[in-house]
């Protein structure tokens, strides 16, 4: 952080001063030698309280693409990673038809095939092809 943003009347800091650290001091958790940590998965699927089951809805990895699709008129949520819990499965149940757009890298679309082959038995599946870029 720059110095003004030391000062003790400042302490929250901005997105502006944390784009000029570096991607791994900003993300860093340092343990001591032999702690290990599990973190449980966010149940949560980003933006789909403002879903209408009535609606087809895409399903996405990024929250950004949440915003990209509400920006444009249609309705997306995101698994915030390429893996879907059950419990994010379950949140699914009341929407008939699932657009899966995963990223077009090779976990996107192997999440993608595995995420269909799970939802198909309860959604009519769409699988979207995202172009890079």
């Amino acid at each position: 952080m720059t110095k003004p943003n030391t000062l003790p009347h400042n302490r929250v800091a901005s997105v502006a001063t944390l784009r000029w650290c570096s991607g791994s001091s900003r993300n860093a958790v340092r343990l001591p030698f032999g702690i290990s940590v599990q973190l449980r998965r966010n149940p949560h699927l980003f933006g789909l309280e403002r879903c209408d089951p009535a609606k087809p809805l895409i399903v996405t990895e990024s929250c950004w693409a949440v915003l990209y699709y509400f920006e444009r008129g249609q309705q997306c949520t995101s698994l915030m990673g390429s893996e879907m819990t059950e419990g994010q499965e379950a949140q699914l149940a009341p929407f008939g038809t699932l657009i899966v757009a995963m990223d077009s890298d090779l976990k996107g679309k192997e999440a993608a095939e595995k995420i269909s082959t799970r939802l198909k038995m309860n959604h009519k599946i769409i699988k979207a092809t995202l172009k890079e870029g």
